[in-house]
Parts: structure tokens; C-alpha cells; sequence
């Protein structure tokens, strides 16, 4: 502290909350192109919604003034969505390691995306009259829920930001993609399903967020999952 004397250090102002993955292929600071004291970060697997996240942005909220825009930013190829999904998919496929109450934890969070998901893929797969192989049902749900566990936390945020009347407040939310290095979202056109570059505005209602979910399945469906890993062995059941 004599190096750096008390008056000299720095007021905490950042001028968004960005609620991400504590992967280390997904750099915020640098996506964003942000310095030191720009981005209040809250980082943890999955980009799940807990209370000490959720305490966390309240506390940004209540003292940081210089805030006027929370990201949630998901990322393809998430290993803890991976493994939520696997979970699902085959309640049996956790080691014992992965069945811990803190993984265990993890998982439920993101059991709601993950059965908005399930729910949304298999109508959109039966109105496109698309059949998918089980190998293909789990990639698409894969990279449907890692949008939708997205969508759903930023809609979950705004709802938190609007109940506090920070209603300057703009909550936005998208996906990392680890192999283009692009931020895209699922285009809210049915008759375009596919992904679209940069963020967008979270969900305002949970009729909104049900259509993100039925977007984010036809645009996973229309092209390919693209992963950086090998895909799972675990099978899904098909539509």
C-alpha cells in the first residue's frame, strides 16, 4: 500500500455488468475491447443465474452508478451446459465427482433452459418435418440451450433491474462462438432461422422468451452444430 497510496486508488466505475462463463476461451474484457475499470464481471460455469450472482449484480446496481448496461454472453461448446445436457439426456452419465452438491448445483440451474429447450426443439422439428438422428437431436439441443440459458437469464435480469426502477438500465444477451470468434443471436423470423451477429435485447415477457427458444431451434437445426471438442457419446432420444 505505500506503493500505491489509498488516494490514488481508482473509483470503481464500469459502464456494464457482463454476467458470463468462467471459461477461459471466452476473454469479456477483450470481446468488448475494454480496459481496466470498465466491465463489473461476474463470472461462473454455465453463466448460471445463483444468488451470489444475483447478489452480486445487486450490489453493482446499488453502488455502481456508471452502469447502464448488463450483458449476459453465453458461448458454444459450453463443457457445463454439455454436461447438463448429458445429465438430462441420460440421468446416469455423471461420474461421482461430477454428482457433487456444488455440480449438482450447477445443473439445476440450468434445467429449465434445458427442458424449454427439449420442448421447443421437438415442435420445431415436427412443423419442418425435420427427422433427427439421436446424434443430431443432442447437438441441436446442445446449441439450443446454450442461447436459450442465455436469453432466459437476461430476461431474469431485467426483471430484477425493472423491480429495483432502473429502467435506464439496457439488458442484452448473446452467444460467443469459439470457432468464428463472433457474438450472434437466433433470428426472431420464422421464415429466417438462423444465427445473427451481435447482442440483442433480452426477452421482455415469457411469451418472448418462449419464442427465442423456438428461434434458437430452428436456427440450430438449419445449420450445422458447430463444436470445438469431440461431441459426446451420449445419446438423445430422437424427435
Amino acid at each position: 500500500r505505500d506503493s500505491f497510496p489509498e488516494d490514488h486508488v481508482p473509483v470503481q466505475e464500469p459502464f456494464a455488468i457482463a454476467v458470463g462463463c468462467a471459461d477461459s476461451r471466452v476473454p469479456l474484457r477483450m470481446l468488448f475491447g475494454s480496459v481496466v475499470n470498465d466491465l463489473f464481471e461476474v463470472r461462473v460455469a454455465g453463466q448460471v443465474l445463483a444468488d451470489e450472482c444475483v447478489g452480486s449484480i445487486e450490489y453493482a446496481l446499488h453502488h455502481l452508478p456508471s452502469v447502464k448496461t448488463i450483458v449476459v454472453l453465453g458461448h458454444s461448446d459450453c463443457g457445463a451446459v454439455r454436461a447438463a445436457v448429458d445429465n438430462y439426456l441420460d440421468p446416469c452419465c455423471l461420474t461421482t465427482e461430477e454428482m457433487s452438491s456444488g455440480f449438482r448445483s450447477l445443473v439445476n440451474h440450468m434445467l429449465g433452459a434445458i427442458l424449454q429447450s427439449d420442448r421447443s426443439l421437438q415442435i420445431v422439428a415436427a412443423e419442418t418435418n425435420t427427422p433427427l438422428s439421436p446424434e443430431q437431436y443432442q447437438a441441436c439441443l446442445l446449441e439450443a440451450v446454450v442461447a436459450i440459458n442465455a436469453a432466459t437469464i437476461a430476461h431474469r435480469i431485467a426483471y430484477l433491474t425493472a423491480k429495483q426502477g432502473r429502467d435506464d438500465l439496457k439488458v442484452v444477451y448473446g452467444v460467443y462462438d469459439l470457432l468464428s470468434h463472433g457474438i450472434v443471436h437466433p433470428s426472431n423470423e420464422p421464415q429466417d432461422p438462423s444465427w445473427q451477429l451481435g447482442l440483442v435485447e433480452a426477452p421482455a415477457t415469457s411469451a418472448d422468451v418462449t419464442t427465442t427458444a423456438l428461434a434458437a431451434c430452428r436456427a440450430a437445426i438449419a445449420s450445422p452444430a458447430r463444436t470445438s471438442d469431440q461431441p459426446s457419446n451420449h445419446h438423445a432420444g430422437c424427435c
